[in-house]
Formats: structure tokens, sequence, C-alpha cells
């Protein structure tokens, strides 16, 4: 998974929670958006533990023209930008 691909929101077909500042307390700018919900990765944060990824890695995405943040989990790449 790489910038520039085309994904599928998706949290074991559950909505997915896009929230618009990776540090905001704030559930006031969060939209929720159906399982399938296709969205463009623009940038990919690992965070690594000593065991190799964890479940805290998160990709800022571009879903109705709008950024924001989801946890990498609930990202499916369904084209590689190659």
């Amino acid at each position: 998974m790489k910038p520039g691909d085309l994904i599928k929101l998706n949290n074991q077909s559950n909505w997915v929670r896009v929230i618009p500042d990776k540090n905001s307390r704030s559930l006031e700018m969060v939209t929720d958006y159906p399982p399938g919900t296709i969205a463009l990765l623009l940038e990919v944060h690992i965070a690594d533990k000593r065991d190799g990824p964890s479940m805290e890695s998160y990709a800022k995405v571009l879903v109705n023209n709008t950024p924001g943040f989801v946890w990498l989990y609930e990202c499916e790449v369904i084209h590689d930008n190659e």
C-alpha cells in the first residue's frame, strides 16, 4: 500500500470513521463512511513496535474531496498506482 493507490474503506463490513486531523479530540468534524467507500491513499504512517507493525498504523486519505485519517487496517487496496 502506497500513496496514490485507490483503496476501499472497510472495517469488517462496518462503517469507517474518518477524522479530519490525526490529533483531534473533538468528534464534531468526524465523518462515518459505509464499507466499500472508495478513497485515494495520500500518506501511510506505520507505527512500528519492537515486534513489527502496530494496529496503530494509520493512513491519510482523500474521500469525497476531503482529506482525513483512518486506521490502516481499514484500508483495502483496489488498484496499485504502478
